[in-house]
């Protein structure tokens, strides 16, 4: 059985607004999550470079060079949307 528009109860439309305001706002907050986790991590990736740099010498033979195209190797994950996924290899 098929619903016509003039079968739609009372209060339908409006929730359904509602409902759809809720659904974008959750991804909003998720992606604002996501957002401020990879900066996060980013910055302690940083930070953890900077102190090998100057306890170990990194960056003088090309290890953070070396570190990028490690990073690279096997499955890398690309953000679509509001979702990691693994990037097709070639």
């Amino acid at each position: 059985m098929t619903l016509e528009r003039t079968d739609t109860p009372a209060g339908y439309n409006a929730w359904l607004a509602e409902l759809k305001i809720q659904i974008r706002e959750a991804r909003l907050r998720a992606s604002l999550a996501v957002n401020a986790e990879l900066i996060g991590l980013y910055w302690r990736i940083g930070r953890d470079i900077l102190e090998r740099q100057e306890r170990n010498g990194w960056g003088a033979r090309g290890s953070v060079q070396r570190m990028g195209g490690s990073c690279r190797v096997g499955r890398p994950l690309v953000l679509v949307g509001m979702w990691l996924k693994p990037v097709a290899q070639p």
